[in-house]
């Protein structure tokens, strides 16, 4: 039922859009061309161009979080035979990223010698710790998500 939910989300932004996205930027260069001069006019341009690249880059954020969750999904049995001895890992859990799966076992000293070349390769791929991070980002992630807000 929840798929659903997000089905129709989708389907409603992509109508929306369609009609928005074109009105919207029309509505935007002749609004900026007529209370700005030229520089004021370069500069929301400007302004404008850099939320649009910061939006771009979080989008391909969101996509590599996609695909690294897919491949836990997907992989996570022969990641799991890989670095561990261990049978209860977070491997093939969809809300677990690869990185959290390994930082969870790193914290827990359960990586074996192919684990930890594993989590070194990641740590200078994408930062220092950088499974360890991941992992402790997630429960930092699901304490916030199962707060109430009223």
């Amino acid at each position: 039922m929840e798929n659903l939910k997000y089905f129709t989300q989708f389907i409603s932004a992509c109508l929306i859009s369609i009609f928005l996205l074109p009105v919207g930027f029309i509505y935007f260069i002749i609004k900026a061309a007529v209370k700005f001069r030229l520089l004021g006019f370069l500069m929301y341009i400007f302004l404008i161009v850099a939320q649009i690249t910061k939006l771009f880059f979080s989008f391909l954020h969101f996509i590599a979080l996609f695909l690294d969750k897919l491949g836990n999904i997907i992989a996570g049995d022969l990641l799991e035979d890989l670095i561990t001895t261990d049978e209860d890992t977070t491997f093939g859990k969809f809300d677990f990223t690869i990185s959290a799966s390994v930082g969870r076992l790193e914290e827990r000293f359960r990586l074996n010698k192919r684990g930890l070349m594993f989590t070194d390769l990641l740590s200078k791929i994408l930062g220092n710790n950088h499974a360890i991070i991941a992992y402790r980002y997630k429960i930092e992630l699901d304490k916030l998500n199962k707060k109430t807000w009223f």
